[in-house]
């Protein structure tokens, strides 16, 4: 049923912009391993996408790496600076020191971080969706990374916006499995964002953030139930992001 509505849903949008690049690969060798993760699987989104003839290789857009001076809208210089040693990029992704290629991960975080701000300023210059393969990492605080996201695409993008004008309502609605600590922390201050969050599992209570835990082995009717309802508290937008992550599907081991 989720291919069928996907299918309608991209041939209502034959010009949907999709951002990705190959170097959206974590370049981790444990990354796959310890996480149940493929490395690659924004190339498989792609690939798959283009397979079935649901989009065309013109839908497809190059990411650029977001700039640092947009990075620190949200984070601080102490600990995007820190982000250049291996021990603490290690902490976040939960791997060994030795194991952290600095340079090649930091690219593909910029870049996945610069795709999530390029597809974000077209929704709003297209008026309509528009897609990035890489982002949604919403553990990642002012000061802090975790789980597996060192900085914080989202909030940088909203920050970015701000600075370039755009004063709208702005709605995070965050499908991930786990829940948008970092995003809420990093975006309290701005007092025209809502974050909606249905998660299966709690962190506690997480001031600026509107979050459904649902209970385990949550079937499809009570799932798009409780995002009925947090849709229906979701104030109108002027821009949505929506993170769609996989971990929610029954046969993820998330």
């Amino acid at each position: 049923m989720a291919l069928v509505h996907m299918r309608r849903w991209l041939a209502w949008d034959r010009h949907l912009p999709v951002w990705y690049d190959p170097d959206y690969r974590m370049p981790l060798s444990a990354f796959g391993k310890r996480t149940g993760l493929d490395p690659r699987r924004a190339d498989m989104v792609a690939w798959y996408l283009l397979d079935r003839g649901w989009l065309a290789r013109e839908n497809f857009r190059t990411p650029t790496r977001v700039r640092y001076e947009d990075l620190a809208r949200v984070h601080s210089y102490e600990y995007l600076e820190s982000l250049a040693e291996p021990a603490a990029l290690a902490r976040v992704f939960g791997i060994d020191p030795w194991d952290v290629p600095v340079d090649e991960l930091l690219n593909c975080i910029r870049l996945g971080c610069g795709g999530t701000l390029a597809a974000a300023r077209a929704a709003l210059e297209r008026a309509g969706p528009a897609v990035n393969l890489m982002g949604g990492f919403h553990h990642a605080g002012p000061n802090w990374g975790a789980g597996l996201c060192a900085v914080n695409d989202l909030a940088v993008s909203v920050a970015t916006l701000r600075h370039e004008g755009f004063s709208g309502q702005v709605a995070v609605l965050d499908l991930d499995a786990h829940p948008p600590d970092g995003t809420a922390a990093c975006l309290r201050a701005d007092r025209k964002v809502w974050i909606g969050s249905l998660s299966g599992s709690s962190s506690g209570v997480i001031p600026g953030a509107d979050e459904t835990v649902l209970p385990p082995q949550c079937g499809d009717d009570e799932y798009l139930a409780a995002l009925q309802r947090l849709l229906d508290r979701m104030p109108a937008p002027g821009l949505a992001f929506v993170i769609a992550g996989g971990d929610v599907l029954a046969d993820d081991h998330l």
